[in-house]
């Protein structure tokens, strides 16, 4: 990942990555900007769209992404040696052989996040960022893990990567924007060659800290790219959009619509955004998500912990974690986990020692209407030992926001009992439990 140049580069605080099926986009942050910096493929110009695609050149072990990709594919006419749907192969775990050498999912992801690196510094004359955060439309476990895998091997730690979903991504844009803009509801239309989706975020200020919170709703079955191919049809989203938005916004105060996505580049929505601009602002772009992940690693890297905010959306916990414990006589609630952490961090670990327990009681809690559910733990296969003689570790392990993995394992207690390493594990689907 070096770039050796005579010039001396730029300190970079944060670099982040929108990674989609279709295009990728990087934008950056130094430490004495206010804003991040999206990075252009071609100086000069307003083009930020990096094709998400690979292309390997033939009989050596060569790549090349995005745009060049895309023209080497063309010019030696070799679908073979492209690699598209990267996302999906790092999802299947789909590995592919070229040259007689085998590439794994993770192997393809390595390249490609190289690559991009290499692009930003040669374009931007940036070093090394100090960490890096990564942007995708949904945070699935295994696509997560993955981005980790690559990223430790970068020689990141932990504390300096962020991975998070476009919902978070929109919530972080949008309150690092002038307060006017989200005054009251923000809304946002993202139109890709993938999917229509649309999300609205309102902040519940009767709360303390507030509660900010994303509706999102998939209309890729109403309006999809195929429609911007011929005239009649783009009259034909133009009237589907507007269909959409006046469901959605009736009798709702919005301040602020975004607009993003490739979609967005054919300009189909003549009626629509009539509608759109009246009493409202409304932005068309195309690097919001981006630069809301460089603003999230940003928070993160300074150790500035938004308390003013909860985020509920896709990728953030839902609920309080506590375990219930009995103090001097009292039950009190000891904290696991907070409501509106990013699902893939929020997991917890603690010790303790049963005192007249066959079960432990979790304690969950909603921020949002205030309801509180106890999960109980059934310990009774745990070996019958005299009281205050079983010690075991409770760990959560968060699969995404709606599901946890209680497990709590035997430690014994000491030379007087060794521990068993038995294990008991409960997974809570909290929305059916928050009902």
């Amino acid at each position: 990942m070096e770039v050796t140049n005579e010039e001396k580069l730029r300190d970079v605080k944060i670099m982040s990555i929108d990674l989609a099926s279709d295009f990728s986009q990087i934008s950056y942050m130094c430490a004495d900007m206010k804003e991040p910096k999206s990075v252009s493929i071609i100086p000069g110009e307003n083009k930020y769209l990096i094709p998400t695609l690979m292309y390997k050149m033939h009989n050596v072990d060569e790549w090349c992404i995005g745009d060049e990709a895309k023209l080497r594919s063309f010019e030696d006419d070799d679908e073979k040696y492209v690699v598209r749907n990267l996302l999906d192969r790092v999802m299947s775990g789909e590995s592919m052989y070229l040259d007689d050498k085998k590439y794994t999912e993770i192997d393809l992801l390595t390249i490609f996040l190289e690559r991009l690196f290499k692009q930003a510094s040669s374009l931007e004359k940036i070093g090394r960022p100090e960490c890096v955060a990564i942007t995708v439309e949904k945070s699935h476990k295994i696509l997560m893990d993955a981005l980790y895998k690559v990223l430790l091997s970068f020689g990141y730690t932990e504390d300096k990567i962020t991975v998070q979903g476009h919902a978070e991504s929109f919530i972080y844009y949008t309150l690092n924007q002038k307060k006017d803009i989200w005054a009251n509801d923000v809304v946002l239309f993202d139109f890709n060659s993938e999917h229509f989706t649309y999300r609205k975020l309102s902040i519940m200020r009767s709360k303390q800290p507030n509660i900010v919170t994303i509706k999102e709703v998939d209309y890729s079955s109403d309006i999809d790219v195929s429609y911007l191919e011929n005239e009649r049809d783009k009259k034909n989203a133009d009237e589907r959009l507007l269909s959409i938005i006046r469901k959605e916004f009736f009798k709702q105060i919005v301040s602020s619509v975004f607009l993003t996505g490739i979609g967005f580049y054919s300009d189909f929505a003549e009626n629509s955004l009539v509608e759109l601009c009246s009493k409202r602002r409304v932005f068309k772009g195309y690097n919001l998500f981006v630069k809301g992940a460089c603003y999230a690693a940003m928070e993160k890297a300074e150790g500035k912990l938004n308390k003013e905010f909860i985020f509920q959306c896709a990728g953030r916990t839902k609920v309080d974690m506590g375990l219930l414990i009995n103090h001097n006589g009292r039950n009190t609630a000891i904290s696991l986990s907070r409501a509106g952490t990013n699902w893939y961090e929020a997991g917890a670990k603690a010790e303790c020692i049963l005192d007249n327990v066959k079960s432990l009681q979790i304690v969950l809690s909603s921020p949002y209407d205030n309801c509180t559910r106890n999960v109980k733990v059934d310990l009774s296969a745990f070996p019958d030992r005299p009281n205050k003689t079983t010690r075991v570790a409770i760990s959560l392990a968060y699969i995404n926001e709606t599901q946890c993995d209680v497990i709590v394992e035997d430690l014994g207690f000491g030379e007087f009992f060794k521990a068993t390493g038995m294990i008991v594990k409960e997974t809570m689907l909290i929305d059916d439990m928050m009902i």
